[in-house]
């Protein structure tokens, strides 16, 4: 059985959308099936850069990618 998380994503201009995901879901997966638009057009795979998002507390796993640093 694997852990559920809360995820809330905040925007400047609209109100926040809270999600739950298991672990080991992408983030743009669970953005996408809450209605949380995020650009990427290369679907998640890094390639592009267009998905940068700011964690703002909490911890992510994530694959090294050419276009977003470690510091971002």
């Amino acid at each position: 059985m694997s852990d559920t998380y809360s995820i809330r994503f905040s925007f400047d201009d609209r109100e926040p959308v809270t999600a739950e995901a298991a672990g080991g879901v992408s983030l743009l997966g669970v953005a996408r099936r809450y209605g949380v638009a995020i650009d990427a057009p290369c679907a998640g795979n890094g390639t592009c850069g267009k998905c940068l998002v700011k964690l703002v507390s909490g911890e992510v796993e994530t694959g090294r990618n050419r276009h977003i640093s470690d510091a971002e």
